[in-house]
């Protein structure tokens, strides 16, 4: 039963500023916080809730763009604002609820609902603006409609040969520079090269499964949401989509493992088997997440974040639960050879002991230093004065970290490059080098002009007319590298800035406090956070971290080996 309102929205109570500059957004709450039952099935049918805001189109909030067919336009289903009933489309409805998650709320523009449909000049104006909707947006979520003419398994096939592919290391040749080696090493008639195997074995398993799914896939492309005007817009402006598929991001919880992580490779080499009978999935997570660890790939650890699904609330903190919008780490493992740009903990390997609890992890590592203070969540859609006030407050923990004066660093020079390493976690890449450390001769350089830029805008609304005139040419020559910077700046997103006792800075995972430690695992690239659990030597698992300083294996020259109990 969808819940009556008896106020109906008014669109004059949310009115833009301008709707050629200002667009509404939607904030969907999640199902868990409007369903009176826990069941999947009470949560999916409950009524849709949000609440609406309003930002500047040139610098919005974060949103995901949704995008999909809008069906009969009987608007016979209803949407709560804020208290409000707005009617929607039957089409719309069923995509909200799938694109809906359980525990947490969702930004979403959705053009039924944050352009007043019934005032043509403010359509007018919105229409204008929907290149910027669309390349503003973090991602596009494409909602194709339920489950038909098996769409389900097509897409699973697809996400399946896509992990294998991914296994095989094709992506790393995706490249202007490396694609010709690519096509050199697929048509190579020796079969010299071990990717000109695998590729050719990958096709040899896909053909006839995609031969079989044919139909499937003419009937998918056939979907009207393909023939839409629309849709070249909405597909091509955004770097980032996503097809939806009926319950494709909510599939069964032991299906994220088995598919995610590509177990048809890596079943013989970790001993695991896609097991059914069991109805918590639960041990199936830990098992999984101590075999890879165990096998060498601590980093599977960053995929462990908080807050986790309602159902996989009783994980252990160190278990990922693989829900569908886990963050990307910071830091990317490449798997076809190329030298690692990090290796925090040297070469040291992996060593876990055996523990009689199995959902304690005991991992061997070196502790870093406890958490002193922290600063706010950064992300890169930030302001341009939130991303002053970020910088601002690195360079204070740096200027804190010198007044210590603990010997962390070898030198006063490395210590002062902290200031531009930290925001981009010592990462920086450019069209000519995707994948390299900051450098002084660049990071360095394109950090002073985003400080530059960001006090020159700061001060832009107190100058004369003269003034900006004179500034502006400074401004436009400076404005591309700081860019860049800012650009880099994105790999830090959903993390904030940290102080240790000694004086480390870096940053850490946004839920991160004051009394955490930051630790180095044995066989680790990144660092940790841990929390030290109360009147125990244990710890539960808080997130990945950067730290300055000792991201290079520096560490193993002034710490001693120790065992963490991470529960």
């Amino acid at each position: 039963m969808e819940k009556q309102h008896a106020n109906t929205f008014d669109y004059d109570n949310y009115s833009l500023p301008s709707a050629a500059t200002h667009i509404r957004l939607i904030e969907l709450l999640p199902s868990s916080s409007v369903a009176t039952s826990k069941s999947a099935d009470h949560e999916f049918s409950s009524h849709l809730s949000c609440n609406l805001t309003i930002t500047p189109i040139f610098e919005p909030k974060a949103y995901k763009a949704v995008s999909y067919t809008w069906g009969t336009s009987e608007r016979t289903c209803s949407l709560d604002i804020s208290g409000t009933n707005l009617p929607i489309t039957p089409a719309l409805d069923t995509a909200l609820r799938h694109l809906r998650r359980r525990e947490e709320p969702i930004i979403l523009w959705v053009d039924q609902i944050c352009i007043d449909q019934s005032n043509h000049a403010e359509k007018g104006d919105q229409v204008l603006l929907m290149s910027d909707v669309y390349t503003k947006a973090e991602q596009v979520l494409v909602w194709l409609g339920p489950e038909a003419d098996r769409s389900d398994e097509l897409m699973d096939l697809w996400q399946e040969v896509g992990q294998l592919a991914l296994n095989l290391g094709i992506q790393d040749y995706f490249t202007r520079e490396r694609i010709p080696l690519l096509q050199d090493i697929i048509k190579d008639p020796k079969f010299d090269h071990p990717l000109t195997q695998g590729y050719h074995e990958l096709v040899d398993l896909a053909r006839p499964r995609f031969e079989d799914l044919l139909q499937a896939t003419v009937d998918w492309h056939d979907r009207f949401w393909f023939r839409r005007v629309w849709t070249v817009q909405e597909l091509c402006l955004c770097q980032d989509t996503l097809f939806v598929n009926s319950d494709t991001m909510a599939t069964r919880n032991r299906d994220r493992i088995y598919g995610l992580l590509g177990l048809a490779v890596d079943a013989e080499r970790l001993s695991i088997k896609p097991d059914y009978a069991s109805e918590d999935p639960a041990p199936i997570f830990t098992k999984v997440a101590r075999k890879v660890i165990r096998n060498g790939r601590v980093e599977f650890l960053s995929f462990s974040q908080f807050p986790k699904e309602h159902d996989l609330e009783h994980l252990p903190s160190w278990v990922p639960d693989w829900r569908p919008n886990l963050e990307s780490s910071f830091y990317t493992i490449y798997e076809n050879g190329e030298d690692h740009l990090l290796a925090a903990s040297g070469d040291t390997k992996v060593c876990l002991e055996p523990v009689q609890d199995p959902n304690i992890l005991a991992i061997k590592g070196y502790m870093i230093d406890t958490i002193e203070e922290v600063g706010e969540r950064w992300h890169s859609s930030n302001s341009h004065a939130l991303c002053q006030v970020h910088l601002s407050r690195i360079v204070d923990f740096c200027a804190k970290s010198t007044a210590k004066n603990e010997p962390i660093y070898d030198n006063d020079e490395r210590r002062a490059e902290a200031v531009w390493r930290v925001p981009v976690g010592d990462l920086y890449w450019t069209k000519d080098t995707p994948n390299a450390r900051a450098s002084r001769s660049l990071a360095s350089d394109q950090y002073l002009d985003c400080i530059f830029v960001l006090e020159l805008l700061e001060s832009w609304p107190d100058m004369t007319p003269e003034e900006r005139t004179a500034r502006f040419p400074e401004l436009e020559a400076r404005r591309f590298p700081s860019g860049s910077y800012r650009g880099n700046m994105a790999a830090m997103d959903g993390k904030k800035p940290y102080l240790t006792r000694k004086g480390y800075v870096g940053m850490c995972p946004s839920h991160a406090v004051e009394g955490d430690q930051v630790v180095i695992f044995m066989g680790g690239r990144i660092l940790y956070v841990l929390r030290p659990l109360e009147g125990s030597e244990e710890f539960t698992f808080v997130g990945e971290a950067y730290c300055d300083g000792v991201m290079d294996g520096e560490i193993l020259e002034r710490a001693e080996e120790r065992l963490f109990l991470i529960r």
